[in-house]
């Protein structure tokens, strides 16, 4: 309902003084976001698609947009409930994600099923365990096209981009003269 708005919230962010942000597209779990959220008209869409060139554009004159321009673009295809195009896959969450929910199941990715439980196994053995590697093999061969920003695969280039976004943020907060009255 806010992506309208998403350019002026860049802006500002960085009047409160915040280092960086990360967009993340809702995805269709609760009836909200199936029934209310969901961004499915084709006047949504182009808007979309302006918003979202728009983002592109701050992110290359400088502003403190963490998301990488790859996943920044797929934003319409994942709206449109597209599969992953080649360049977003492997999906490598199975890999380095470990999850422990409230219950002490762990898991990889919530659309899987839990690879352990730490009340029950030792965090090695669940990473180890036949259930991780069915779920890596499983997350690997995955083709959605999943934008969560915690999850989305990111190259070293995006990670430098990343650290050097925050860096930045950090040193401009540091060289602003602050004022005592």
């Amino acid at each position: 309902m806010n992506f309208r708005y998403l350019p002026e919230l860049v802006d500002w962010i960085q009047t409160i003084g915040a280092t960086a942000i990360n967009f993340q597209p809702v995805d269709r779990w609760t009836p909200e976001t199936r029934d209310e959220l969901w961004i499915e008209t084709p006047e949504d869409l182009a808007d979309l698609g302006r918003i979202r060139d728009q983002l592109l554009a701050m992110k290359s004159a400088g502003a403190p947009i963490l998301n990488s321009e790859l996943i920044l673009q797929a934003w319409e295809l994942h709206f449109r409930e597209q599969k992953a195009p080649e360049a977003y896959r492997p999906c490598r969450v199975g890999m380095r994600n470990y999850f422990i929910r409230p219950d002490g199941d762990v898991e990889v990715c919530w659309y899987y099923k839990p690879i352990g439980n730490v009340k029950k196994s030792s965090a090695r053995d669940i990473w180890y365990g036949e259930e991780a590697r069915l779920r890596r093999k499983e997350t690997v061969a995955c083709d959605s096209l999943c934008l969560f920003t915690c999850l989305s695969q990111k190259t070293f280039a995006d990670k430098a981009k990343m650290g050097l976004t925050l860096i930045a943020g950090v040193n401009q907060k540091r060289s602003k003269p602050t004022i005592h009255g």
